[in-house]
């Protein structure tokens, strides 16, 4: 017959597994529905930002240099003239795994929370809208 104090301290053991498991399991949904609340939001604050600049562009330009298409809320394509080589700016927001894809899918904005709340990361920074907007432009024109 096993040892009542060893029989004592691996249930308390496995109560201690199970408590943490049970702790990163409800963190694991608390994480999924942050995601899940935010990461339109801020795909829908992308798609206001790169509106905005297509019209102060334009405005500043005096000319029709940037064209946002129709798309569906999921899209955003800008026809953007740039001496001989227009430009396609392209992103995409996927409602299954919250992430914007952009430079012909090559490249993502993933969504994370962390001690700072929700957020987007580029795979190394955490990214505020006006970055990723930056980062989408930048890549799609080549301007650095």
């Amino acid at each position: 017959m096993p040892d009542e104090a060893f029989v004592n301290k691996f249930t308390n053991f496995l109560k201690g597994e199970n408590e943490k498991a049970e702790l990163e399991n409800k963190r694991r949904v608390l994480e999924a529905e942050t995601i899940k609340a935010h990461a339109p939001e801020q795909w829908q604050q992308l798609r206001a930002w790169v509106k905005s600049l297509c019209e102060q562009v334009n405005r500043d330009s005096q000319s029709q240099a940037m064209t946002l298409r129709d798309t569906p809320n999921t899209q955003i394509i800008a026809d953007v003239k740039s001496g001989n080589h227009p430009r396609l700016i392209q992103a995409n927001f996927h409602e299954g795994t919250n992430t914007i894809s952009y430079d012909n899918a090559r490249r993502n904005f993933a969504p994370f929370v962390d001690s700072q709340g929700f957020g987007f990361t580029d795979g190394n920074h955490r990214v505020s809208v006006e970055q990723m907007g930056q980062l989408l432009i930048s890549s799609a024109t080549d301007m650095r």
